[in-house]
């Protein structure tokens, strides 16, 4: 019994931490092409990609054990995240930023880090608010280096 709540603790800190990992790897990319470091834009992208993989693990875990729906739901549209990025920045290497395909790509972006803040809320109310503010530095930065490249 004592073994399996270590488990579970585990599983769930590495979520969390994979959730705030994601949101400073994002807000890293984003100062990267804002001062086109595209070489550590690239290999910040594959980081992030690679994250896909723990939270497809942490999603399979959780279901495969009956737990409750959120704790793998909530992981099902950063994975899918992860292989639309790996699909259009990597094997396809198409500019979809600038394109049709972009509105595909904002609402998975938006609902992959909305989902990694509710799964954080839920695993605690700490984790929550740290995801939380993670998410808000990615996006503050997101929003500094759009304004002045449109600026």
């Amino acid at each position: 019994m004592l073994e399996e709540i270590e488990i579970l603790k585990t599983k769930e800190i590495l979520t969390v931490i994979l959730a705030n990992l994601f949101n400073l790897a994002l807000a890293a990319i984003f100062l990267f092409r804002y001062y086109e470091m595209s070489r550590s834009e690239f290999y910040t992208g594959i980081a992030i990609i690679t994250m896909g993989l723990p939270f497809l693990l942490i999603l399979i875990i959780n279901f495969s054990e009956g737990r409750e729906w959120w704790s793998w739901a909530l992981l099902i549209l950063p994975v899918l995240y992860c292989l639309l990025e790996l699909l259009l920045d990597y094997i396809i290497q198409i500019d979809f930023r600038s394109g049709p395909l972009l509105w595909l790509y904002i609402p998975v972006f938006y609902l992959a880090l909305f989902s990694l803040i509710g799964l954080s809320f839920l695993i605690s109310k700490t984790s929550g608010i740290f995801t939380l503010i993670t998410y808000f530095i990615q996006l503050t930065v997101f929003l500094l280096t759009i304004s002045k490249h449109r600026g």
